[in-house]
This record gives C-alpha cells, sequence and structure tokens, in this order.
C-alpha cells in the first residue's frame, strides 16, 4: 500500500508539473521525461552522436543535483538509446525526504520554465 501511495504522488506531483512519465502500475521506480530541459544540441538531431547524447545528458544530470539536490538515474546509464529518460526511485528515502524530492521537482519544473537562475 505504501508502495502504490508512493507511485500515485509522484505520478501525480509530475502530471501537476507537466513532466511527462511512464505510468506504473507496480515496481519501485518510474521513467520520467526530462528531454525538454536537456541542453540544446550541438548539431542537427538526426546527426548527433553517442557521445553527445551522453554528454547533454550527464549536464542535466549535475544541474539537478548540484542546483536542486535530486539524484535521479540517468536512462543513457540504464541503456535507454534517448537522452533525457530518467529513473525515479521513489522507495528508498523517508516520508520527509520523499515529501522534499516531490517539492524540489515542482521548484525546478518551475524555475526552468519561468527561466530563472
Amino acid at each position: 500500500d505504501r508502495i502504490r501511495q508512493r507511485s500515485d504522488r509522484v505520478q501525480l506531483c509530475l502530471d501537476e508539473c507537466d513532466i511527462p512519465c511512464l505510468f506504473g502500475d507496480s515496481g519501485l521506480f518510474l521513467w520520467m521525461d526530462l528531454t525538454e530541459f536537456l541542453p540544446p544540441c550541438p548539431c542537427e538531431p538526426i546527426d548527433e552522436n553517442e557521445e553527445s547524447k551522453d554528454l547533454r545528458e550527464r549536464e542535466l544530470y549535475l544541474e539537478l543535483l548540484q542546483k536542486f539536490g535530486l539524484l535521479f538515474t540517468p536512462g543513457r546509464s540504464m541503456r535507454n538509446e534517448l537522452p533525457g529518460y530518467f529513473r525515479f526511485v521513489f522507495t528508498a528515502a523517508s516520508d520527509e525526504e520523499f515529501d522534499l524530492g516531490l517539492e524540489r521537482i515542482k521548484y525546478y519544473g518551475n524555475t526552468k520554465r519561468n527561466n530563472i537562475s
């Protein structure tokens, strides 16, 4: 029941933030799509190489961690072909940490969309 409640709260939070995710009906994590927040591609997307994809995703990963205190697993490290997908593990935190994480996600989305530094 606790895992289901957390999953539902994460999905509701991401929906409120207009952050796409793969909705799950079971599991300890879900995939969220942060591609809109990736740094710009240095070339035409069709010509982007694997190194460029890794670098752009790593830059986003570091921004999430260092500026917003959010730690998510980059999808490329899990063999996802597309950069910008992150694994959100919602079961490995205390209730207080979980609540803080949801607040930080909301803050992140609002900050990035409103170009606040």
